[in-house]
């Protein structure tokens, strides 16, 4: 079962990121987990651009905001997004690209790990 994430969750999924920094090609630079993405997460918990799903009990998570393109554009596009796959990957992406259209968002993939990789290929993207 996947949900919206709350508070609670915030260990959690500070823990995840964890593990998927060290899986990254970015896991040579620091992860700033309580400086810059703990007050991420929570801005996205609490925004309505913002959405972040984990599935139950929390073994993995998908979170992302969406923007306005530019000035010049109704269009938004989709940022800050992470995510460690689970079981519910395949429904946690499907689920945050089903909300982004409902708000007027371009999807366009792409992918750091396998793992991402697999998960974004599971759902048809």
């Amino acid at each position: 079962m996947i949900r919206v994430a709350t508070y609670k969750d915030i260990p959690m999924v500070c823990g995840l990121m964890k593990m998927l920094h060290d899986e990254s090609p970015y896991r040579e630079y620091p992860l700033p987990i309580d400086r810059k993405f703990k007050p991420l997460l929570m801005s996205l918990i609490n925004s309505g651009n913002g959405l972040v799903l984990v599935d139950d009990p929390v073994t993995g998570f998908f979170m992302g905001s969406i923007e306005p393109l530019c000035q010049i554009y109704s269009v938004k596009f989709a940022t800050n997004v992470f995510f460690y796959p689970c079981a519910n990957a395949d429904k946690m992406v499907l689920a945050f690209v089903e909300w982004a259209k409902n708000n007027n968002a371009l999807i366009r993939v792409s992918a750091n790990t396998a793992k991402e990789s697999d998960a974004y290929l599971m759902s048809g993207l």
